[in-house]
């Protein structure tokens, strides 16, 4: 498994997890409703016009959708209300998607139409003091692959942008002129924060990028190779069978975040797009079948709070998803800092929600995988848990944290033989 593991990991996309642009501002024409025409670059009394016509910014959190100034305080104008001239806007528009889109790994060169098409969401407006905390953003729309914020000019300090993909940061500053309009594209599962505005006003249009219907990426000639080993690598294992002589699986955990509603072939991101590609050939070479789903990772693991008392009565923590910074607040991010990990005591991982080969959701029972059948370019303990719950000492059980992880993955299986049932071709 070592070898497969090596051979994926030379499968590199030349894209990021975010890319930066820049636009004429005069190519954006705006009129907001209620306040009019908006003159680039912003004047503090045009600023003063948006915020008498905003709103309080909410959040989505889980299911809910929240108003609570500690995670989140700024001005919310949404797309309802706000009209973008389509010349020469949409022109523009389309061309740094184009640039976009390859920055982000997700188109090659030369295509005629772009992997991505931008969806209006709203105006956010950061005063003095305003911020936004650590997030990931919700899939707003089906398909929803990536977030684009284009941020206008006007003078501020402080607001910086923070773009988070698993330790890997990027900071972004405000327009660099009166000129230009900055365009930053992410893709949606980054955590990323708004630090906290000292003066002025950081203004912002947000889009949302879905797939714009497009194939993946054409194979690289750099894949030709790997593709190669890795069907010779994976015939070999498919050739073994497990402990109770029957065909194996294998699963490989992508390096991405996926929801259920946001997996699909064609929303695979960055890295994880091309090694889905090289994948399906090796399976079509093998006769196997393939099939994305979501796995659910359950570990249990000896542990202890450091504030603990050792005689304290029963004592359950739901991980808030919060924590504190000198400067900033946060969310959405589990913590297991304050907890001692001393040895796993046990785990299972569940394959469950299919898509087959064709993007379709397929019924199909879940499944176990055991540690012989899985493998991974990036490790779990380096995403946060979906959840966390922690049981404190009781007596003769606890001082243990239970975590989940819901990560996504690519699953070869041997290909089954029609069974000759009513509705199934025969060949003869």
């Amino acid at each position: 498994m070592e070898e497969i593991i090596a051979t994926l990991e030379a499968l590199e996309s030349d894209g990021s997890f975010c890319a930066e642009h820049t636009v004429p501002a005069g190519a954006l024409r705006l009129t907001v409703k209620d306040a009019g025409p908006v003159t680039l670059p912003l004047k503090p009394a045009t600023v003063q016009s948006l915020i008498d016509v905003a709103e309080p910014a909410r959040f989505g959190w889980r299911e809910k959708t929240l108003l609570d100034k500690r995670v989140r305080n700024c001005w919310e104008i949404p797309a309802g209300r706000l009209k973008v001239a389509d010349h020469p806007w949409n022109v523009t528009l389309r061309r740094a998607l184009d640039e976009i889109a390859i920055d982000l790994g997700l188109e090659n060169a030369g295509r005629k139409k772009s992997a991505l098409k931008a969806h209006l969401h709203n105006l956010l407006i950061y005063g003095p003091g305003q911020f936004f905390a650590p997030h990931q953003d919700s899939e707003k729309l089906p398909g929803m692959i990536a977030t684009l914020t284009v941020i206008l000019p006007s003078p501020h300090d402080g607001g910086a942008l923070i773009i988070d993909s698993h330790g890997q940061k990027r900071r972004f500053q405000g327009a660099p002129s009166g000129k230009k309009l900055n365009l930053i594209a992410f893709y949606a599962d980054c955590q990323h924060e708004i630090k906290r505005v000292r003066k002025g006003y950081r203004v912002a249009l947000t889009y949302n990028l879905v797939v714009n219907g497009a194939k993946s990426a054409d194979d690289p000639v750099a894949a030709v190779i790997p593709a190669a080993k890795l069907t010779a690598l994976l015939r070999e294992y498919f050739a073994s069978r497990d402990r109770n002589g029957k065909p194996k699986k294998w699963v490989y955990l992508l390096d991405h975040q996926y929801t259920q509603k946001g997996l699909g072939w064609k929303l695979l991101k960055n890295s994880d797009r091309l090694r889905a590609n090289v994948l399906s050939q090796v399976a079509e070479r093998l006769g196997l079948d393939i099939h994305l789903a979501l796995a659910e990772i359950q570990e249990l693991w000896d542990a202890y709070r450091e504030d603990d008392d050792w005689y304290s009565s029963r004592h359950r923590h739901w991980e808030s998803d919060e924590e504190d910074d000198s400067d900033e607040e946060s969310s959405d991010s589990d913590d297991d800092d304050n907890y001692v990990l001393q040895e796993l005591i046990d785990g299972n991982v569940e394959i469950k929600h299919w898509i087959d080969v064709r993007g379709r959701a397929v019924r199909k029972p879940s499944a176990f995988a055991h540690d012989g059948e899985m493998c991974w370019t990036r490790a779990t303990d380096e995403f946060n848990p979906f959840r966390s719950e922690y049981e404190g000492y009781m007596g003769n059980y606890g001082n243990t944290l239970d975590r989940l992880y819901r990560r996504a993955a690519i699953v070869l299986s041997p290909r089954k033989k029609p069974t000759g049932r009513l509705g199934t071709r025969r060949h003869r």
